[in-house]
């Protein structure tokens, strides 16, 4: 703890900035929510492998045993061990509860028993985020204990995060570490879960996803999460009016409604091949009603629709290039295309493609594919970006060994085969620019549907291949030797 805040809380006396007062008891209570998120991480699915991180949570059900952290925090499409520090330095072995599929936010789960009988509950605030609203946060910071920054909420209508999030910008000075911490007003409630920030701002998760989702976690249930699969971000009227035939008088009306909206509305940007957005909704799109019920700046008001449709679909008033249109639009579960199987084979962990991951490289979700591979084994001689002694790949998987393998099902009936055979090939798309220096275009080939062939031979020096499969019930994962 920096002595500063130390002394402060010593002699109860408010904490303040230039713009903020907060009381001490509000701070002690909040510090003594908050936890340090500490991951460590054996196998992943794709991205950069990071074997330790830190960040922060807070307890939002201390009976249960309840921690919110961010998703991106618990790193949820790798093979993990977590572990929490309280407030006071006592620590407990946690496991993963849920991690939203799209919104960066989790919910870790340690022994009720093992938290200190001191430690608070954090509650989530259900009054939406103000502008200049008062706020602070108190955060693991860069792994060196806790730290206190206080801020004002500068913008409540943000659609922001690795997928589209409503989300909160918070003019506040911040630290690496911040990751999962609750912002909190002056009644000691969460306004909205940090996971984003520099040294100027931090921008939060919207409360109500999380409040949303906390009453299933309780019940050890599931939550219900459907999607159309669109990426959105928000766009100017004003802009719409000279460029896309928006109805001027529309835009004064939507000010008078909305008029923290500075005249954003929210559109589409592009939409996830093979869901239900694909070939119904184009790029532009503004997406103006829900069931009937206006959406305005609000993501969060088209996302819980979604979530609580009665029915498998729901229906989406647009305006595309001035026409006013009503699209019955299917809904998928997002829950179907989580990364919750991988195989290790030939030194590559293979998987079936997420949302975020397909969102990224454009394949459809479920799309088998392997990204992170071993140095120097089975798989080395297909193209791939090389860092240290890491290797990264990027590819669509069409057949192996001259038969179409879709599904980690099908690759694994047929590795008994391929490691018998030992040389076989690989026909895949690669998904990434090859460097070209012959090329005009920036010194690069792009080859994104580049049909290549690979000679493999598997290497026998290889660990044996193994199906690892998570199992919610218990939480963790399991690993089976395949045969």
């Amino acid at each position: 703890m920096p002595i500063l805040i130390g002394i402060l809380l010593c002699l109860n006396a408010p904490v303040s900035s230039s713009k903020n007062t907060f009381k001490a008891k509000v701070i002690e209570n909040t510090k003594r929510s908050v936890v340090t998120v500490h991951t460590s991480t054996s196998l992943k699915a794709y991205g950069p492998i990071i074997t330790k991180r830190e960040g922060t949570g807070c307890i939002v059900d201390k009976t249960q045993g309840v921690i919110l952290t961010n998703r991106h925090v618990v790193d949820p499409m790798a093979i993990n061990t977590y572990n929490v520090t309280f407030y006071n330095g006592e620590q407990a072995d946690a496991k993963l509860c849920y991690y939203d599929p799209w919104l960066d936010y989790a919910f870790l789960k340690v022994p009720p028993e093992e938290i200190p009988n001191d430690a608070t509950t954090m509650t989530l605030s259900n009054t939406a985020p103000a502008i200049n609203q008062a706020v602070f946060i108190v955060s693991n910071n860069e792994g060196k204990g806790a730290s206190m920054h206080t801020g004002n909420v500068s913008s409540i209508h943000e659609v922001m995060g690795s997928m589209p999030q409503h989300s909160i910008n918070v003019s506040m000075n911040t630290k690496g570490g911040s990751s999962g911490s609750p912002i909190v007003d002056s009644q000691e409630k969460a306004i909205a879960l940090n996971y984003a920030s520099d040294e100027n701002f931090g921008i939060g998760l919207h409360p109500a996803y999380i409040q949303y989702a906390l009453p299933f976690i309780r019940h050890g249930k599931i939550p219900v999460r459907k999607h159309i699969g669109a990426i959105t971000a928000t766009y100017s009227l004003n802009d719409g009016v000279k460029y896309r035939n928006f109805p001027k008088a529309k835009v004064k009306a939507y000010v008078k409604q909305f008029p923290t909206a500075l005249g954003n509305a929210i559109q589409v940007v592009r939409v996830l091949n093979g869901t239900p957005a694909d070939g119904k909704l184009i790029a532009g799109d503004i997406l103006w009603a829900v069931d009937g019920q206006v959406i305005g700046p609000h993501l969060v008001t088209l996302d819980m629709a979604m979530n609580n449709a009665h029915a498998s679909e729901v229906r989406l008033t647009i305006c595309r290039n001035g026409e006013w249109l009503d699209i019955e639009m299917p809904l998928y579960d997002l829950e179907d295309h989580k990364v919750t199987q991988m195989v290790s084979f030939g030194g590559a962990l293979f998987f079936e493609t997420d949302d975020i991951f397909s969102e990224k490289v454009g394949l459809p979700p479920g799309t088998l594919t392997f990204t992170n591979t071993e140095a120097n084994t089975t798989f080395a001689s297909v193209p791939h970006m090389k860092r240290g002694e890491s290797m990264y790949f990027l590819v669509e998987l069409c057949t192996i060994a001259n038969t179409k393998i879709s599904s980690l099902e099908q690759l694994v009936q047929h590795i008994p085969q391929l490691i018998k055979q030992r040389y076989f090939t690989v026909d895949y798309v690669q998904m990434f620019p090859h460097s070209d220096p012959l090329s005009e275009l920036f010194g690069q080939r792009i080859s994104q549907r580049y049909v290549c062939k690979a000679d493999i031979e598997y290497d026998i020096n290889s660990s044996e291949p193994r199906l690892l499969k998570f199992h919610r019930e218990q939480m963790e994962w399991s690993s089976k030797l395949i045969q």
